[in-house]
């Protein structure tokens, strides 16, 4: 795998879900909106980072393939981004499933 920044590895990540016949609307609205959180959380970033600010840094070959196999899953279980990410919520407002959510509208 060659380097890539993080930028085109969410643009990747995010063409790949376009092609894939996932659904999405649990926390994203489309494949780049997915492919963003995916990626971002994956890296170990937080998922609010400014794309402009970390979307040149340098992704390592073995993020890249961490990244690259966590897409991969998602595709091919169709499990929403939430899932994958072991975080279930509505965008920064984590619940369980037996609890209401954690934040209040404001």
């Amino acid at each position: 795998m060659s380097g890539l920044t993080v930028a085109a590895l969410i643009g990747q990540s995010a063409e790949r879900l376009a092609q894939a016949p996932v659904a999405f609307g649990h926390g994203t609205q489309s494949a780049f909106d997915e492919a963003v959180w995916l990626v971002l959380w994956r890296l170990g970033m937080p998922l609010d980072s400014d794309l402009d600010e970390v979307g040149h840094q340098a992704v390592k070959p073995e993020q890249q393939a961490a990244c690259t196999a966590l897409i991969g899953e998602r595709i091919a279980t169709r499990k929403p981004a939430a899932t994958s990410r072991k975080r279930p919520g509505c965008r920064a407002c984590p619940f369980t499933s037996t609890s209401a959510p954690s934040c209040r509208a404001a």
